[in-house]
């Protein structure tokens, strides 16, 4: 488990995850973006702000833009960043159930893959009737040339029966699964379409020590495995990216699926 303070962990997704990793799934949802005349625009997950306010400056002048963190640490961020740019945007740190946008954007590439039928329900109903959805996720397929490795880690370790590498192919949703949810949550006019992303380190412990990893994506891949043992694990990880890769990059690579629709 990582010990990080969710306050550290906001600085941390600030300074180096948001552009490692989450501009390359916003200029996926860029792609998609057409709100010219919506009046109300609701983000979900906008972490520390980045892409919600260079969307807002894009947006009509009339058009209300609200944006929902996933703590008040990510939150005290984006509202400093928006502050700096006179930025419109209004960020809270939790939903009003009652609220309904013209236009709903989802960033779930943090997600746990476990909580994606959840966030497809909460993305449809905070839309209005006939209102637009687009969101982003991390779908099946992804990671798998670090889960065969971390599979190989485990068992080296003593912890192949722990079930955890398995566990996270089976966990990453289906494209099938996405659109079952959204049907499921009301919504019509639904497309799935799927970008594969690269990701490159210069070897094994660059790998298991960069922040994205070390903090995000390893506490998740190995819940559940005793604290003492999971350091073992990791070096078990880096030692074996080295011996495969031979002094060449460790590229992984990910399968971000684009969902839009309607509700109905």
């Amino acid at each position: 488990m990582t010990n990080k303070t969710l306050k550290e962990l906001a600085f941390l997704r600030d300074l180096y995850i948001d552009a490692d990793w989450t501009v390359r799934f916003t200029e996926l949802i860029d792609e998609k973006t057409v709100f010219e005349k919506d009046k109300r625009l609701l983000y979900l997950n906008a972490g520390t702000g980045g892409h919600v306010i260079d969307l807002a400056s894009r947006v009509s002048a009339d058009t209300d833009v609200v944006a929902v963190c996933e703590d008040e640490h990510v939150m005290n961020i984006a509202e400093h960043k928006a502050k700096a740019v006179n930025s419109k945007v209004v960020f809270r740190d939790g939903l009003d159930g009652s609220e309904r946008f013209e236009a709903v954007i989802a960033d779930g590439t943090l997600t746990r893959p476990d909580e994606i039928g959840s966030l497809v329900r909460t993305t449809a109903a905070s839309a209005t009737e006939g209102g637009k959805i687009i969101l982003v996720a991390i779908s099946a397929g992804s990671f798998g040339e670090i889960f065969s490795i971390l599979w190989e880690a485990l068992e080296n370790e003593g912890l192949g029966d722990h079930g955890a590498a398995e566990r996270l192919i089976t966990d990453l949703p289906l494209v099938s699964d996405m659109e079952d949810a959204a049907a499921n949550a009301g919504l019509t006019e639904v497309t799935c379409n799927t970008n594969v992303k690269e990701f490159d380190y210069d070897d094994g412990r660059a790998f298991v020590s960069s922040p994205l990893i070390e903090s995000f994506f390893l506490p998740s891949w190995l819940d559940g495995i005793d604290e003492e043992l999971q350091g073992g694990v990791r070096d078990a990880l880096a030692k074996l990216i080295d011996s495969e890769c031979e002094g060449l990059t460790f590229r992984f690579s990910v399968k971000a699926t684009i969902l839009t629709g309607r509700r109905i």
